[in-house]
């Protein structure tokens, strides 16, 4: 796992989704379920940037069947799967259902206290509404993630990509 980590932080995405894999596959075997949860997180995440979205989309679907059978869908943990679903279903262009998706877990973000999780959930409804063209509607996310920016020290990660969400808001505008 934490190789898959190394290698997806300096950008070799595909050693990624192979040392993922062996994790996944490793943490399966060894019955390690929060290490199997995120291998597969994580190897759903970087086959998303790859453009596997239907190998992604698969093991979103068993993240989705483990964290309803673990009742754990309101935890930070259920959270990142349910924007991670959102996610892959805005990437292929269902933004009405990953807008519901987003909005539902809104309601799990809002009470946690993970500042990378809730900018992230705003990220995922800024890049959503813009692709529903409601401007107005996405400016007010971008306004939410600046105000983590300075309450709370944002992950840099996040607030690289709202910059390149601003950039294409500011574009459609």
């Amino acid at each position: 796992f934490t190789l898959g980590v190394g290698k997806t932080f300096s950008g070799d995405l595909y050693s990624a989704i192979t040392a993922f894999s062996q994790a996944r596959a490793t943490s399966k075997e060894s019955g390690n379920t929060h290490l199997y949860l995120r291998s597969n997180f994580w190897l759903a995440a970087r086959l998303k940037y790859s453009g596997q979205l239907s190998r992604a989309m698969e093991i979103c679907q068993e993240l989705l069947h483990i964290v309803k059978t673990k009742g754990i869908e309101n935890s930070i943990a259920g959270s990142a799967v349910n924007m991670l679903h959102g996610d892959l279903v805005y990437e292929i262009n269902q933004l009405d259902d990953a807008a519901q998706l987003m909005r539902s877990n809104l309601d799990v973000i809002e009470k946690v206290h993970d500042v990378a999780q809730k900018g992230w959930c705003y990220y995922g409804m800024m890049r959503v509404l813009t692709g529903q063209n409601n401007i107005a509607a996405a400016e007010n996310f971008i306004e939410k993630i600046e105000n983590l920016k300075v309450s709370s020290g944002l992950h840099l990660w996040v607030t690289h990509l709202t910059d390149s969400g601003r950039a294409r808001v500011c574009f459609i505008k």
